[in-house]
């Protein structure tokens, strides 16, 4: 009989029993004292569904590529955070401060497929338009009435520390007067919206299929949103 002893396992990092939740190095011939956590593996996401069944693009006559428009957005559609830490001396000591980061990225396929904005009363740009236009009318005013030229008007167009309450009041007044429109355009939208995310693309065509007829994906949301290609 051979007295010969097995292999010693290579250097690495092990479960030791009893204690299932730590690793310990081996040294490959020995237990060191270094330990650590066991990290539980996470487990991946269940795959999106890229073959819908009773689909098929009217060029290839295939559904193995064929995906619906809402699926193709979420999935070109990512956004990372975490957080970074940063070493600054400060009194003369090194000190750790805590960085908190993000980034948004959508690929190419997904952008061209998005749909314009979805309309918005633009509050900001009518404020401004107000507050201005008041002060520019005050220094005018200010201008003619005093025959003092330049230095009234821009005496009277200081006024804009002032103008930028009825400014912002007219705005205001302006977007109630405006919301039942505004609204309509915003439900239009989403009905625009709903047909375009209700709508297929066929990966190996390059096309948006809807009802059996295929579009290039400028087109697609051309008619669907009622811009011309180069607006889209």
């Amino acid at each position: 009989m051979s007295n010969s002893q097995p292999p010693m396992p290579p250097a690495g990092w092990y479960v030791k029993a009893p204690d299932l939740g730590v690793e310990q190095w081996w040294d490959g011939a020995r237990w060191s004292g270094h330990t650590r956590p066991v990290t539980p593996p996470v487990p991946s996401p269940p795959p999106l569904p890229h073959h819908p069944t009773g689909v098929t693009c009217p060029i290839c006559h295939s559904s193995d590529q064929m995906r619906r428009i809402s699926v193709v957005i979420g999935e070109g559609t990512s956004a990372t955070q975490g957080t970074a830490l940063t070493y600054a001396r400060r009194e003369g000591r090194n000190r750790v401060d805590t960085t908190v980061f993000g980034s948004d990225s959508v690929t190419q396929l997904s952008a061209r497929l998005t749909p314009p904005s979805r309309p918005t009363f633009p509050w900001r740009q009518h404020f401004l338009a107000w507050t201005f236009g008041l002060a520019a009318a005050i220094g005018v005013w200010a201008a003619i009435s005093s025959g003092r030229g330049a230095g009234a008007f821009m005496a009277g167009f200081l006024s804009l520390f002032v103008t930028w309450i009825p400014g912002g009041l007219i705005a205001l007044l302006t977007q109630q007067v405006q919301k039942s429109s505004w609204s309509a355009r915003q439900e239009d939208w989403d009905r625009r919206n709903g047909r375009l995310r209700d709508a297929y693309y066929c990966a190996r065509d390059d096309v948006v299929v809807e009802n059996g007829v295929s579009y290039a994906p400028e087109r697609y949301l051309a008619q669907v949103f009622g811009q011309s290609a180069a607006q889209v």
